[in-house]
């Protein structure tokens, strides 16, 4: 029997030694498995709250690892500085020529990795 339900009386209702009434079903049971870990347990997790944070700001605050994966990803989303005036087509004909030659060029790069799959594969 949990150390609340012996402080209860019959109607469910305690009153604790600061004087503060709570109720409490009368099938009221602490589940062991439920219970507190422990303090190995509460400075296991205060560690890792610490330790977590932490070593992100120092993997990802690295100057070498922005220059080796920041930066060309970058460079791969944006255009360069170098090269502001872009060819944007503004009528549909023009829109509809681009579409068709993204397409071309993604169906030549599937070929292209399909080739390489089979060459890799038979070798």
């Amino acid at each position: 029997m949990s150390p609340l339900r012996t402080l209860a009386n019959s109607t469910g209702i305690f009153r604790l030694p600061c004087g503060l009434e709570l109720w409490m079903p009368a099938n009221f049971e602490v589940d062991p498995l439920l219970a507190m870990g422990g303090p190995n347990l509460e400075i296991f997790k205060f560690s890792i709250y610490l330790f977590v944070p932490i070593a992100a700001l120092i993997h990802f605050g690295d100057p070498e690892w922005y220059k080796s994966t920041v930066i060309p990803y970058r460079d791969k989303l944006f255009p360069s500085l170098g090269r502001p005036d872009q060819h944007i087509p503004k009528e549909q004909s023009a829109i509809r020529e681009e579409l068709a030659r993204f397409k071309a060029e993604r169906l030549a790069r599937r070929a292209q990795k399909e080739i390489e799959g089979v060459n890799k594969s038979g070798q």
